[in-house]
């Protein structure tokens, strides 16, 4: 089975925050309203017929994350020999030692896909 994986953030403000300060000074922002509050993040990912399967957190996606979101996928569509080919983005997280090792173990379960993997031996034009 292939699936599309990526994760998000989901906030309630905007990206750009107003200020004001006197001229010639730089305005300052006293509240960062992110870490009081906390931004949900979604992991995701969509199969070809596409069917979304997701994990929400409250804090950060990383490394044991991302495993725990894989090993997740496995217990949900894995099975009866089915292995899983997960297309990933290039976040960090997916080069991680830890991620290789564990999916490393788990090569006959399932097998991802970056895109510097995938465009290495590309020739522009």
């Amino acid at each position: 089975m292939i699936l599309w994986q990526d994760e998000t953030a989901v906030k309630q403000d905007s990206n750009w925050v107003r200020s004001y300060a006197p001229r010639g000074q730089t305005p300052v922002l006293i509240e960062n309203a992110r870490t009081n509050y906390g931004a949900p993040v979604i992991i995701s990912a969509i199969n070809i017929q596409g069917k979304s399967f997701f994990l929400s957190q409250r804090k950060a996606v990383n490394a044991y994350r991302f495993i725990r979101f894989l090993r997740r996928l496995i217990l949900d569509l894995g099975g009866n020999g089915r292995k899983l080919f997960v297309i990933c983005d290039n976040a960090r997280i997916h080069h991680a030692r830890i991620v290789q090792r564990w999916i490393e173990a788990r090569g006959k379960e399932i097998e991802p896909f970056l895109p510097s993997c995938l465009f290495a031996n590309a020739q522009p034009g």
